[in-house]
């Protein structure tokens, strides 16, 4: 494999196999998959990602599923990851946050809050990141 060209293993490829054509390749927004579905009526690809679910991109190569990902790794992640994926939208946003986002930020922290965690510590590291959210804010 000639990886000058920029081909690596980690990517979702998609392909004609009529055309015997490369129709388009990406770095997965769903991570690994376990299984692929494909619905030819529907022009949809799923794939199949354990316990977060089944998410779907277009034959064109769009992710058509982001909120439901989004929603599923936050179900399925401890106290800390959410706390995490919360300073990392914050993080993006800075100062331009509107008061909007900044409550999805909120929501976030506070379904972090409600987690339950084996070390006390990451409770205080939420608390603390809500309090530097809302001075920030």
């Amino acid at each position: 494999m000639d990886r000058s060209k920029g081909v690596r293993s980690d990517t979702l490829a998609f392909f004609d196999l009529q055309r015997r054509s490369l129709m388009w390749q990406i770095a997965p927004v769903t991570g690994w998959a376990e299984s692929y579905e494909f619905d030819v009526s529907r022009q949809e690809l799923a794939v199949v990602c354990g316990e977060l679910g089944r998410f779907r991109y277009s034959f064109s190569g769009e992710f058509l599923d982001g909120d439901r990902l989004k929603n599923a790794e936050i179900e399925k992640a401890d106290m800390y990851a959410v706390v995490s994926m919360a300073r990392d939208e914050f993080e993006k946003l800075r100062a331009n946050a509107s008061l909007e986002e900044a409550r999805h930020i909120f929501e976030l922290l506070d379904i972090a809050l409600s987690k339950p965690t084996a070390w006390p510590a990451e409770k205080a590291y939420a608390i603390r990141w809500r309090g530097e959210v809302y001075e920030k804010m």
